[in-house]
């Protein structure tokens, strides 16, 4: 920003970054946008988690505020219902980053072209919007190539025991584990 203002700024005005802790949390995104709003704001950058971006793609669809995205993957940041073609796209909303259904869809390939994985198991948070959407295009993408998913083992958000889930994953012995989670949960795990 100091560079970019340095050499002009944007149409000859002067950038301004206002910096807001959404936490994680959707409500708390959208409170951010709206005391940002009160400051004039003219676009926003983030959130980075997927949920609170959807949550705030919503508040900034409403005004046609642009918005981005460095990190948040799934398909109901552009989309407003991933689920529905005629729903539509945000088209205020952009992301700079891979969705869900390619990067579960890019690892089953990964997993069955150049590992030869015949078989796999997943563990996924269930609660998430990225775990989930990563692990259905996986497990999707592993029946299409002919990779058995021999396990698909969810945990809630807070857990810190995954005994359970690995001895199931462990006794189905799989040529590999796909985990498409947070690296906080992917180190205990």
């Amino acid at each position: 920003i100091d560079e970019l203002n340095a050499n002009g700024g944007i149409n000859g005005k002067q950038v301004e970054v206002l910096e807001y802790d959404d936490k994680g949390d959707g409500v708390e995104a959208v409170n951010a946008f709206n005391l940002a709003m009160d400051q004039g704001i003219t676009a926003v950058i983030g959130s980075v988690l997927t949920s609170p971006t959807i949550t705030l793609a919503d508040a900034t669809y409403e005004v046609n505020m642009p918005q981005i995205s460095a990190s948040a993957t799934a398909q109901g940041v552009t989309q407003i219902d991933p689920e529905d073609e005629s729903a539509g796209i945000r088209t205020n909303v952009f992301r700079s980053c891979f969705i869900d259904p390619f990067q579960g869809e890019k690892m089953a390939q990964y997993a069955s072209e150049k590992l030869g994985a015949k078989t796999a198991a997943v563990i996924f948070e269930t609660g998430s919007d990225y775990s989930v959407g990563l692990k259905d295009a996986f497990v999707e993408k592993c029946g299409e190539l002919g990779v058995e998913v021999v396990a698909a083992e969810g945990y809630s958000k807070g857990d810190v025991d995954f005994k359970a889930q690995m001895t199931n994953i462990a006794s189905k012995n799989p040529d590999v584990v796909f985990s498409p989670n947070y690296y906080e949960d992917d180190g205990m795990i």
